[in-house]
C-alpha cells in the first residue's frame, strides 16, 4: 500500500530506518554505510557510524579495528591505541600477525597491508609466551 508522502522507490536502507529507527537492522545499515566510507578512505564520513556501531555492539572486534584505523589516519594515537585495545578485549586471540592474514580492512592486498602497517605502531607488544 502506498504511504502518502513516501516515494514508491524507497530504498531498503530508508525502509529499515523508518521501520526501526532505534535499532534492529537499521544499526546494520549504519555499520555498512560506515564500512563503505572506510573502504573508500572517507574516514570523516565513516567515523560516526563506527562510533555508533562500537557503542551498540562493543564485543564486535572488527568495528574497533576500523575505529583504530580512522583514528590512526587522523593522527589520534591515543584513540587508535584505545580502539585496538578494545578489539583485543572483545577478541583476546586477536594478534597483529593474525590481522595481517585476514582481509577485513580492505579486499585489495596492498591496501590491506598498508592499513595494517598504519595500525602496527599502536598495537600492544605481544608476549612471546
Amino acid at each position: 500500500a502506498e504511504v502518502p508522502g513516501r516515494a514508491l522507490d524507497e530504498s531498503a536502507d530508508e525502509k529499515a530506518r523508518r521501520l526501526s529507527p532505534e535499532g534492529g537492522f537499521a544499526v546494520d545499515f549504519d555499520w555498512f554505510d560506515a564500512l563503505v566510507y572506510g573502504l573508500e578512505n572517507k574516514f570523516d564520513e565513516a567515523m560516526p557510524g563506527f562510533i555508533k556501531a562500537a557503542e551498540i555492539q562493543p564485543l564486535f572486534p572488527t568495528v574497533h579495528l576500523w575505529l583504530a584505523l580512522g583514528y590512526a589516519q587522523s593522527g589520534d594515537a591515543r584513540e587508535a591505541r584505545s580502539a585496538i585495545n578494545n578489539a583485543i578485549k572483545a577478541s583476546p586471540l586477536l594478534t597483529l600477525d593474525y590481522l595481517k592474514l585476514i582481509f577485513i580492512l580492505h579486499p585489495d592486498l596492498a591496501e590491506h597491508q598498508r592499513r595494517v602497517a598504519l595500525l602496527e605502531p599502536f598495537w600492544p607488544v605481544e608476549s612471546s609466551t
